[in-house]
């Protein structure tokens, strides 16, 4: 994990990644996010189970809520404690792991910012399972080594997920999401592409890809983006609806259309609205963001 300068009046942010990525890929979002506040901005990143530099996944597949919910909550005892203000800021697994700890644990986050969470309604077409297969299956096929680092970067430039990335972006991501191989000098995935497809097998178990009619306390913003390039049918599954008839305990806003990888692109999109709050308080920069 990392953390900026302690004290300051901000609430502490929780930074979780995505399926196959890692903690770095939040520094250059942090970095933005420090020049719009006056105040000292504090922060935490975590590596899930099988990403990163933590631990090996605990069982393969693994159930998101018991596993990634779990390491929310782990971290959040051991580097918050039960009396700090914390806002949750997850991309895909990360904002369903996100919601998977508030709803174990409810009031551990003042906010929710979700960045197309993994949460899909059972009775979606295609469903659930017919999506963490497709996934699965197509982890198993990546890349995983290469002959050195510069290698690596090139290859990642090249794919279409990536070619949007900022300089400080791809980076990041070099620095985070790969490692020397044995031998000194090839790069490969920390990440290998065995466990990512466990991941996704996992995302239905244990309240993690489903967590549909289930509600947490306090509020929540999702941005949403069409799932449809990703699956083997050309239309997206239905999303979990963040706030139902007659829900009382979830407030949610939700910005569609700016895309999966919003705060990895150049220029970042999600920087061109104004105002943005933390907790309520609202405070006001050019160019700014949330």
């Amino acid at each position: 994990a990392g953390a900026a300068a302690a004290g300051g009046e901000l609430p502490v942010l929780m930074l979780c990644h995505a399926t196959g990525f890692c903690k770095e890929t939040w520094l250059p979002v942090v970095e933005e996010l420090a020049k719009l506040t006056r105040s000292p901005l504090r922060w935490i990143a975590i590596d899930f189970s099988g990403h990163g530099d933590s631990r090996p996944l605990p069982s393969r597949p693994p159930p998101w809520g018991e596993v990634f919910g779990g390491d929310v909550l782990s971290a959040l005892d051991e580097l918050v404690g039960p009396s700090g203000e914390v806002v949750g800021i997850g991309h895909s697994m990360g904002g369903a792991a996100l919601l998977s700890a508030s709803l174990q644990r409810p009031g551990s986050f003042r906010k929710l910012f979700l960045i197309e969470p993994i949460l899909l309604d059972p009775a979606s077409a295609p469903s659930p399972g017919d999506m963490s297969g497709h996934l699965s299956s197509a982890a198993k096929r990546r890349k995983a080594r290469w002959g050195d680092m510069g290698d690596a970067e090139s290859y990642l430039r090249s794919r279409r997920p990536f070619q949007n990335f900022s300089q400080q972006g791809m980076d990041a991501m070099v620095r985070g999401c790969l490692r020397l191989s044995d031998d000194g000098v090839g790069a490969e995935l920390k990440c290998d592409p065995e466990s990512e497809s466990d991941v996704y097998l996992g995302q239905g178990q244990g309240g993690g890809g489903t967590a549909c009619g289930r509600q947490s306390r306090g509020s929540a913003r999702r941005h949403t983006s069409s799932l449809g390039r990703c699956l083997p049918r050309s239309s997206p599954p239905r999303t979990f609806e963040p706030s139902p008839p007659g829900s009382r305990d979830l407030r949610a806003r939700c910005w569609r259309g700016l895309g999966t990888l919003v705060s990895w692109r150049t220029p970042p999109k999600w920087r061109a609205r104004r105002h943005w709050r933390w907790g309520g308080r609202s405070q006001s920069a050019s160019g700014a963001g949330f």
